[in-house]
């Protein structure tokens, strides 16, 4: 359950910024090697080697959920690493979990309804969970192989 939270959030957190940069499929291509000539005589063959161009153009432009979970870590990692040691430890994660759950909760368009002493236990074992070498902190490299579950 805290997988798919967390993963709903990183999709909803990240959805506006990854829309920003796809290229829309009516688009065609700034390549001016692409781009029909109007000196050719031959304008249909120029015209249908210009779609599959912009038909498969973005499909590679959009990122995986691997690199979309590295990116939201890279952005939000030092906001919640506030004595800025490089890891998360529980208060930090906790803080994290907090905002992602409210962040969720809204783009639901429903509130978070968890009683207090049921949310601490499920934080303890989400960072006992994301804490994989057991070091009582946990890096950037734990947290992203935690949210991609």
């Amino acid at each position: 359950m805290l997988r798919l939270i967390t993963a709903a959030s990183i999709l909803a957190l990240s959805s506006p910024a990854l829309a920003q940069n796809a290229v829309p499929l009516d688009t065609p291509p700034q390549d001016s090697s692409a781009a029909p000539n109007p000196e050719s005589t031959d304008t249909p063959m120029a015209d249908s080697s210009v779609a599959p161009a912009a038909e498969t153009a973005p499909s590679s432009a959009e990122p995986s959920k691997e690199m979309q979970v590295k990116q939201v870590v890279e952005a939000n990692f030092p906001t919640y690493d506030s004595d800025q040691s490089g890891d998360l430890n529980a208060a930090e994660f906790d803080g994290w979990l907090t905002v992602l759950r409210e962040k969720s909760a809204q783009a639901k368009g429903t509130a978070d309804t968890m009683a207090e002493p049921e949310k601490k236990t499920w934080m303890k074992a989400a960072f006992a969970k994301a804490d994989a070498d057991k070091s009582k902190k946990i890096s950037k490299s734990e947290l992203e192989t935690f949210l991609l579950g």
